[in-house]
This record gives structure tokens, sequence and C-alpha cells, in this order.
């Protein structure tokens, strides 16, 4: 009855931890959102300065700048490259999460790559349930695995045990 007991409390408490992940998901979401559209004023601001200075691209305008003598305007070159390219990662990841399963957010969200971004969303999430139901059976699916992997040792030694004492009774 106990072991009934603990096993139910552990699917329970998978279960619940399960059902973060799209939730989770969709707070990381909105998060990289409004990172994508704080960047965009100053990506356009580079895009503008670049025609106007009748450069072909945004990387020619920086690769006019990294060849300049002074040491200010290269660095502030490499720091535009960055911003480009923090800019281009942060839209690759947000449409990654927009569009991927349960399993490829699941993977994302626990990349380490991800965990200063993941802190700093876990600092606003607030616990939930998802609507969709692709993830409700994704996120008991996962929960009925992992509680029978983390079982499964004891049901074995329970039952070895208690075919044991079977023989040593009759």
């Amino acid at each position: 009855m106990l072991r009934a007991t603990l096993e139910r409390l552990l699917f329970g408490a998978l279960l619940i931890i399960f059902l973060q992940v799209p939730v989770l998901s969709e707070h990381y979401i909105q998060y990289l959102a409004g990172y994508v559209a704080a960047n965009q004023d100053q990506v356009e601001q580079l895009n503008r300065l670049a025609s106007s200075n009748q450069f072909s691209s945004t990387q020619a305008l920086i690769d006019s700048l990294k060849r300049n003598n002074d040491p200010i305007v290269r660095q502030d070159a490499d720091n535009k490259l960055k911003l480009l390219q923090q800019h281009q990662q942060l839209q690759a990841d947000k449409k990654r999460l927009q569009t991927g399963n349960y399993v490829q957010r699941l993977f994302y969200l626990l990349n380490p790559t991800q965990y200063p971004t993941l802190v700093k969303v876990l600092n606003n999430f607030k616990p939930g349930i998802p609507l969709v139901i692709n993830d409700l059976l994704a996120s008991v699916g996962f929960a009925l695995l992992f509680s029978l992997l983390i079982w499964l040792p004891f049901a074995r030694h329970s039952r070895r045990r208690k075919i044991k004492f079977n023989r040593t009774v009759s």
C-alpha cells in the first residue's frame, strides 16, 4: 500500500513538472519576443545607416568600419556585428520554440546554453496547465514513462523478494 501511494505521488509530481514545459516555453517565447523587438530598432538603424551611405548591406558597412585605423571604430564595428548575430539567433530561437513539438521545446529549454535566459524567465514564471491537447498528452506520456523508469528497479527487487519469500515458506 505504501509503495502504491509513493508511485502515485511520484507520478503526480512528474506530471506537474512535465505540464510546465509548454507553459514555460510560452513564457520563454514572450521573453525572446521582447528582446527581438528591442533589438529590432537598432538593427533597422544600422540598415538605414548602411543604405544612406551607399553600402550594399549592413555587413558591408561593418566591414568598412573594421578596416578603420581607429580602435574605437573597430570595436564599435565588432559590437554592431555581435548585435546582428544575436538578433538573428534570437529570431531563430523564437521560431524554433513556436514551431517545435513538445520534445523539441523540452530539449531546447534543457540545453545548458539556455540556462542564463531560462533563469531570467523563471523569475517571472507562474505555473499553469497547457490548453493544447498534444501538450497535455505528451506531458502525461512523459510522466508515465519517467515514473515507470524510476520504479522499475524497485519493482524487480520487490518481485524477487516476494518470490524468494514464497519459496522459503512453501
